[in-house]
């Protein structure tokens, strides 16, 4: 809960969950990032780094300024996010389709794959989704430079059980709770894992035969094929599939997210919000568009035109 009077250790925490995308439940921050967050706060993205890591003093920034700044902008946002604005739920789109797919695959066989795809295409809303309609699914995410210790911090959290030791006393908890079952662990934002996570996992994988699937930025794929391959040389070999989503957003999958919201719109704005998702960014940006038009037309107490969607694309460009 963010709060005025939250302490630094409780501002790093609420750091930590904002950047996996759980500080503010049902709001979609998954295309946030250390660089972009500490930019919004105002301070360097290595202060952020060493906030987090909590090693100062760094770039002639305090840690209590740190502490300062990130608590009042996830004020300014709370107050923003608790505005009335329309939230799109889930659709099956096509790329939903493509993913789901394939987890399907992986968990009905307890294979390893990897989905990877463009920022914006759905693929951390399909994983959650499916975890939400799948006792037997896990979630967890990464952020940049995520050690081993917090990775499987996250691991053991999502099956329930509390972290303690190192590293080896957590993959061997990890082992020991998931060995023999039918659960799929999914892993999201894989690209930014450390080969020594990778390198457990496939333990994991080997020792306990279950599920896994690696969703990621189309990065992954890339590391998988140049300089950075010797981060996935163990794990390459054992995957049973790999699926990289391509965009392929039609009027009427924008339409649905529309009617998900529970709004009706005039025809040339879904017009307009379906060439501005086939531009780049695709799902992530219609809902980033809807919420700036709707908070702008709501402070000014006026019923959002196609105008207001104009200057909130144009804000999100930049």
């Amino acid at each position: 809960m963010i709060r005025q009077d939250m302490n630094i250790n409780e501002v790093r925490e609420a750091t930590k969950s904002f950047l996996d995308g759980t500080l503010f439940p049902g709001v979609d921050m998954e295309d946030i990032s250390q660089a972009k967050l500490a930019r919004a706060a105002g301070f360097a993205g290595s202060a952020l780094t060493q906030f987090l890591k909590v090693k100062y003093p760094v770039g002639g920034e305090s840690e209590k300024n740190v502490a300062e700044k990130l608590k009042d902008y996830f004020l300014i946002l709370k107050e923003r996010l608790l505005q009335v604005t329309p939230e799109i739920t889930f659709i099956l789109t096509k790329e939903a389709v493509q993913i789901i797919s394939l987890i399907k695959f992986l968990h009905i066989s307890k294979e390893f794959g990897v989905v990877s795809g463009a920022s914006g295409v759905g693929k951390t809303m399909t994983c959650r989704h499916y975890v939400k309609t799948n006792r037997n699914a896990k979630y967890v995410t990464c952020y940049e430079d995520i050690t081993p210790r917090a990775f499987f911090k996250r691991v053991l959290k999502a099956y329930g059980r509390t972290p303690t030791g190192g590293v080896g006393d957590m993959v061997d908890e990890i082992i020991d709770t998931i060995d023999g079952s039918s659960v799929i662990l999914i892993v999201d934002e894989a690209q930014k894992l450390r080969k020594r996570i990778i390198e457990q996992l496939r333990h994991i994988k080997d020792e306990t035969g279950i599920a896994l699937v690696l969703v990621g930025s189309d990065e992954i794929t890339t590391q998988m094929s140049n300089h950075y391959k010797y981060k996935w040389d163990q794990v390459d070999s054992r995957m049973a599939a790999k699926r990289k989503v391509k965009p392929s957003i039609s009027r009427s999958d924008v339409a649905k997210m529309i009617e998900t919201t529970g709004i009706t719109l005039a025809k040339e704005i879904v017009d307009f919000l379906h060439d501005i998702a086939r531009g780049g960014g695709h799902y992530r940006r219609i809902k980033h568009c809807l919420k700036n038009a709707f908070i702008t037309a709501k402070e000014r107490n006026e019923t959002p035109g196609i105008e207001y969607f104009r200057q909130a694309i144009g804000i999100i460009r930049g």
